[in-house]
C-alpha cells in the first residue's frame, strides 16, 4: 500500500515538474515575442550626417582652381543611424557660369578627410544645359541634420520602426527642383534606405527655405 502512494506520488511530481517546465518554456518565448514586435523608440539626436559647412570653403577653393566663376549647384551627404558604421561621405557638385556645358564634384569622406577624390566632366547637352540657381549655402535657413529631422516626422520613423531602426545606404541632397531645366526652388531629397530583401526605400523632398514636404513616395507601397 505504501508503494502504491510512493509510485502515485512521484508520477505527480513528474507531471508537476514536466508543467512547470513547458510553463517556463512558454512564458520565455512569449517574453522574447513581446520583446521582438515591442515598438522601438528612435533617438533622433543620435543620427550621423556631416552638415554641408564641413568642407565647403576647401570644396570652394577648388572649384575656383577649375573655373574663375564657378559657384555651388548640388550638395550630396550620406547618414545613418547610431547603430550603423556607414562612412559618412559628402560631396559639392559645381557649375561655371561662363561654360555651361562642364561640371565639377569634389568629394570627402570622414574616415579619410585627408584623400578628397574629384571628378569632372561635361554634360552631352554641351553648352546648352540649362544654368541652375547658386545654392547660397550661408542664407539656408536649416542644414542636414535638419532636413532629416523633418522627414523622420513626415514618414521617415515609421520606415524605421519598419527595418528596426537599421539604414543602409541613405541619403540626402540638395538641388534645384528641376535641374535638366534649370528651374524651381532649391529642395531637400531625403532618402531612407533598407537592407532587406525587398529593397524598400522612402523618398521625402522638402522645400529648402520653408521645410514644407513637397513629396513622399515608398517603393514598396
Amino acid at each position: 500500500y505504501n508503494c502504491g502512494i510512493k509510485k502515485m506520488n512521484r508520477g505527480s511530481m513528474l507531471k508537476t515538474t514536466k508543467s512547470l517546465v513547458i510553463g517556463l518554456c512558454l512564458f520565455s518565448i512569449g517574453v522574447l515575442l513581446k520583446k521582438l514586435n515591442a515598438p522601438i523608440e528612435i533617438d533622433i539626436s543620435s543620427f550621423r550626417v556631416l552638415p554641408i559647412q564641413t568642407h565647403f570653403s576647401d570644396a570652394m577653393e577648388k572649384a575656383v582652381e577649375w573655373a574663375p566663376d564657378a559657384y555651388l549647384n548640388t550638395v550630396d551627404a550620406s547618414f545613418s543611424a547610431s547603430n550603423d558604421n556607414d562612412p559618412l561621405q559628402l560631396s559639392y557638385g559645381f557649375r561655371s557660369k561662363k561654360e555651361p556645358g562642364k561640371w565639377l564634384s569634389v568629394y570627402y569622406s570622414n574616415t579619410d578627410p585627408i584623400h578628397i577624390k574629384i571628378s569632372e566632366g561635361e554634360f552631352p547637352q554641351g553648352s546648352d544645359r540649362p544654368l541652375t540657381k547658386e545654392i547660397d549655402i550661408a542664407n539656408l535657413p536649416f542644414d542636414s541634420l535638419e532636413a532629416i529631422i523633418i522627414a523622420l516626422e513626415n514618414g521617415g520613423e515609421d520606415f524605421l520602426v519598419d527595418h528596426r531602426g537599421s539604414l543602409q545606404g541613405s541619403f540626402l541632397e540638395l538641388e534645384q527642383e528641376n535641374m535638366a531645366l534649370g528651374e524651381g526652388e532649391h529642395m531637400w531629397h531625403v532618402v531612407f534606405s533598407s537592407s532587406s530583401a525587398n529593397l524598400d526605400t522612402l523618398y521625402i523632398t522638402l522645400d529648402a527655405y520653408s521645410g514644407k514636404v513637397v513629396e513622399t513616395y515608398r517603393t514598396n507601397q
